[in-house]
């Protein structure tokens, strides 16, 4: 039973969700993912939730799915295809106006097959690179990098956490998941484009971009492997995500460690732990709620507007 009064613990909850959105406090920079390790510790601490509760409310198959396309993008990030693919868009586009366009159609398929985070993050030091010597505004390459990654990361479950986690708790196999979702992100992409086309020029530009280090063979292969996960699974749809994403994931570092000589370590080490982390905290703080006033306001008006919803839940 928790020592704290439940209004206290929905406040510590919704508090910590608050700072999710807030980077840095006076002096002091925040991390999004501490912050929800420390609200989830407070949570446990406080009694709301017990050490093994907490570990039962973290849903394992949205993990194991995140850690498997984390190292799927990771080995394919180290193999310098990220670096070719910016550089290549840079080189043959043109103008501001191409560049954009562009800029966004690149990043909502790389989201597709990967997080959109990681898309982000891994497109915008090159495209950054790329017009800082010349006249070019950059903000709208960088900001179509933005809306493409997460329009794009829409249409799979494996473009986002959310994603991956609706797709563990629905009957969606994945392909129902893509042909339900795929033509949202389809249009999505329509109007982001038309929003951005009044935004730049077509006047037409030239830049010298050094040529990127691209080891095509570990590109190659790493994408394979990454595809390969892809089919798995939409063939294997009674089979957990998670179990699919994790089991290629460890299987692309051993083939990488074994065929390339890369040490899986190096590719572990550079994986985004901190995605994990901030999804582990959010599971437990989550949990916490569970059974509060909060969570019976919210179904009790879930019943009230979808009616239909909880009598076939009963059913």
């Amino acid at each position: 039973m928790s020592v704290l009064p439940e209004p206290l613990v929905i406040a510590i909850v919704l508090g910590t969700f608050g700072l999710l959105f807030v980077r840095r406090i006076g002096l002091y920079p925040l991390s999004r993912s501490i912050t929800a390790a420390v609200g989830a510790v407070v949570v446990i601490l406080s009694g709301a939730l017990s050490p093994s509760a907490a570990f039962a409310s973290i849903d394992t198959g949205t993990i194991l799915l995140l850690f498997g396309m984390l190292a799927h993008v990771e080995a394919l990030a180290q193999s310098g295809f990220y670096d070719w693919a910016a550089t290549q868009l840079v080189k043959r586009t043109g103008t501001p106006r191409r560049l954009t366009l562009g800029a966004l159609g690149l990043a909502a398929v790389m989201s597709t097959v990967a997080l959109n985070d990681a898309t982000v993050i891994l497109l915008t030091p090159v495209l950054i690179q790329a017009v800082r010597d010349t006249d070019l505004d950059p903000v709208p390459p960088l900001v179509a990098v933005v809306l493409g990654a997460n329009i794009g990361s829409l249409a799979t479950p494996l473009g986002n956490p959310q994603n991956a986690y609706i797709l563990s708790h629905s009957p969606l196999t994945t392909v129902e998941f893509v042909r339900i979702l795929g033509p949202v992100a389809g249009l999505g992409l329509v109007i982001a484009g038309v929003m951005l086309f009044p935004l730049t020029e077509s006047r037409a530009f030239s830049i010298e971009l050094p040529a990127p280090d691209l080891d095509r063979a570990w590109a190659l292969s790493s994408g394979g492997v990454l595809l390969l996960t892809v089919v798995l699974l939409a063939a294997l749809p009674d089979v957990n995500p998670g179990v699919i994403a994790a089991s290629m994931g460890v299987l692309h570092i051993a083939w990488l460690q074994l065929f390339r000589r890369v040490p899986g370590n190096e590719i572990l080490g550079r994986i985004d732990w901190d995605i994990i982390v901030l999804f582990v905290g959010i599971f437990v703080l989550v949990g916490g709620l569970e059974g509060t006033v909060l969570v019976r306001t919210l179904e009790t008006f879930t019943v009230r507007v979808y009616p239909e919803d909880a009598t076939a839940g009963t059913a």
